[in-house]
């Protein structure tokens, strides 16, 4: 049973640091998935407390599995472990019944599950954590209590760090569909041989003050003593979804400029979901930014910026950027896909992803004309990709090897001699 309990302790923490882990390096995700859960259960009211609440499910998650594998502070970390399955596990089951968030977030976007798939994992999470609860005393830690505080506060600054650290600049690890490298174009695309969706429709019709539903195969549409009532439609079989489905821009006048903006042979766009939460008087982004700008035009590259607000908060802002700037609508929920800042600085060469950058990271000069990258942007967003999940590790690792360090080194005992000098 020893072994047993070490090993479901492990699983159980690993589980949990690449949950919190994530969602600590993506927090504005984390957010916006917040987002949908206060929308489908009718709570709009805490919208405002979406990253709040991201900041802090990111670090709880990401430091109970930091103690959960190294048995540290067990009494509490079992019972927070515990209370955070009975809230997830009867959410899921919601989810699974009523379908009105398709995917949990629970993996951030880097895994995607079912509802049901989520909901059975967080059953048998569940149960791995009853059985950690109740064996954790007959497997006490064998750290001393100053070490397993100070490596408490270890795991809490990691924790805190690297969700801070995200949202001061870029995820660490970019998992969505316009990471650097992707061709905005071809993910836009559907097949010609893509399946589509399958919908089952049910037509409802009333005779005599009684309702009945009909198929399409028997609905009674040459009998005129039934009268249409209304038309249902359940979706039997999702359908191909290409990565990027709503990447359309237009001006402030709805004048379309996508196609102007992916054919463009190099541009910038400057991308704010909301450009009224951009404080320009305050701020220094504005100066970067117009300095962005110019270099540009210098280049003669178009820059975009882009934005959800409406035009008159557009407007209001105008005075603060370069003239030279196009300044241009598009969904939020898009904008927020794109780049994780507000604002964010994108760079597109023929419609391939060729840089991102936080306000705060623009770098003194940027590379405007790239051109390798039409002919090797795959090879380029495998390397990046790949680049991000090594730091990733490699900062995981290092936490780790911190923690042993810790763990291993023992105290030296103070012996006669040093005693005896002490006293002198």
């Amino acid at each position: 049973m020893k072994y047993a309990y070490i090993i479901l302790r492990i699983l159980l923490g690993v589980l949990f640091v690449f949950s919190g882990y994530v969602k600590a390096i993506d927090p504005w995700g984390t957010a916006i998935k917040f987002d949908e859960y206060f929308e489908a259960m009718g709570m709009n009211l805490f919208h405002s407390l979406s990253f709040l609440f991201s900041n802090l499910l990111s670090v709880l998650e990401l430091l109970v599995g930091y103690l959960l594998i190294f048995n540290i502070k067990m009494k509490w970390t079992s019972r927070i472990t515990l209370l955070l399955m009975l809230l997830f596990t009867p959410l899921t089951l919601w989810l699974a019944i009523t379908g009105k968030v398709t995917d949990c977030g629970c993996f951030g976007d880097a895994v995607k599950l079912t509802d049901w798939e989520t909901f059975y994992k967080n059953i048998f999470l569940l149960a791995v954590t009853i059985f950690v609860l109740v064996y954790r005393k007959k497997h006490p830690s064998t750290i001393p209590s100053k070490k397993q505080r100070l490596l408490f506060i270890i795991g809490l600054l990691f924790s805190a760090g690297v969700t801070y650290f995200s949202y001061q600049h870029l995820p660490l690890i970019d998992f969505r569909p316009f990471k650097v490298g992707s061709d905005i174009k071809k993910e836009s695309q559907i097949p010609e041989d893509a399946p589509t969706a399958e919908y089952e429709t049910t037509l409802i019709y009333e005779k005599n003050g009684v309702e009945k539903e009909f198929d399409e195969e028997n609905y009674p549409w040459q009998d005129t003593t039934w009268h249409y009532v209304d038309t249902k439609q359940k979706l039997i079989k999702e359908g191909y979804k290409p990565a990027i489905e709503d990447f359309f821009i237009e001006t402030v006048e709805g004048e379309s400029i996508t196609n102007e903006i992916l054919n463009s042979e190099s541009c910038l766009l400057i991308v704010s979901y909301k450009i009224e939460k951009i404080d320009f008087v305050k701020q220094y982004q504005a100066t970067y930014l117009n300095e962005v700008v110019k270099a540009a035009n210098q280049e003669n590259l178009p820059v975009y910026l882009l934005t959800a607000s409406n035009p008159q908060q557009v407007e209001n802002i105008s005075s603060y950027l370069s003239d030279d700037i196009i300044y241009s609508l598009a969904d939020e929920k898009m904008l927020k896909t794109m780049i994780r800042a507000n604002p964010g600085v994108v760079l597109l060469n023929n419609g391939i992803v060729a840089g991102k950058w936080n306000a705060n990271d623009l770098p003194e000069s940027i590379d405007f004309h790239n051109e390798k990258l039409n002919q090797d942007n795959e090879q380029l967003k495998r390397t990046t990709y790949n680049n991000q999940i090594y730091f990733s590790l490699l900062i995981l690792v290092a936490l780790a090897v911190v923690t042993l360090v810790i763990i291993i080194i023992k105290k030296q005992p103070i012996t006669e001699s040093k005693k005896k000098q002490t006293k002198l």
